[in-house]
């Protein structure tokens, strides 16, 4: 899009952002279909953190979870997606990974540079400007949460069951109000969740 001139100048396109992270997705997703075929999956999500500097996707199983024999730990396994075991296709997300990483880096030029950010950065700087992080975390968290569940309405997690698990995890703030409730409706799933999240 940058090098066709498609790409609006002076502002972050979440438009962009979306459509780039529901493909690599979908990818990502099939690259763990692939690499752990003789396994049960039961659960996707993107991790994330409060600056949505980053994202990242991981993948847990039945397999997995049963592994973790301490009962205290259990809800850990199964909640906790910095714990998942695999994140076969992270690869495919790193277009994603990219725009959000340069927003976080013109942040910190703005917030730094005693001149204007266009005399001190690259002509990649003169093209996009750094978004204010308040609202760009909330749009950006918005945006994760609303490309999962059209991934979900679209079928795309249908083979694995009602209770198949989507989660977007904020590994260093608070998590995103009604994100779990968005994603899942498996009542068991739902209930877990809450209370390992301490949402109950």
């Amino acid at each position: 899009m940058s090098a066709e001139g498609l790409y609006p100048h002076g502002s972050f396109d979440i438009d962009a952002f979306k459509t780039t992270l529901k493909a690599s997705t979908l990818k990502c997703f099939a690259n763990i279909i692939a690499k752990h075929a003789g396994e049960t999956l039961c659960s996707f999500a993107y991790l994330t953190e409060d600056d949505v500097m980053t994202i990242s996707c991981a993948a847990n199983t039945q397999e997995a979870i049963a592994r973790e024999t301490d009962p205290d730990l259990q809800d850990e396994a199964r909640f906790n997606v910095s714990a998942w075991p695999h994140d076969d296709g992270n690869a495919w997300l790193d277009a994603a990974y990219r725009m959000l990483v340069w927003q976080s880096r013109l942040r910190m030029q703005a917030a730094t540079s005693p001149k204007p950010l266009s005399a001190n950065t690259s002509r990649r700087a003169l093209f996009e400007e750094p978004q204010p992080i308040g609202p760009f975390r909330r749009t950006v968290f918005e945006t994760l949460v609303a490309t999962l569940s059209e991934l979900r309405q679209e079928g795309v997690f249908d083979d694995f069951g009602q209770d198949f698990g989507l989660l977007v995890q904020v590994s260093d703030g608070e998590q995103i109000p009604d994100m779990v409730s968005r994603l899942n409706s498996d009542e068991k799933f739902l209930d877990g969740y809450r209370a390992f999240a301490g949402l109950v």
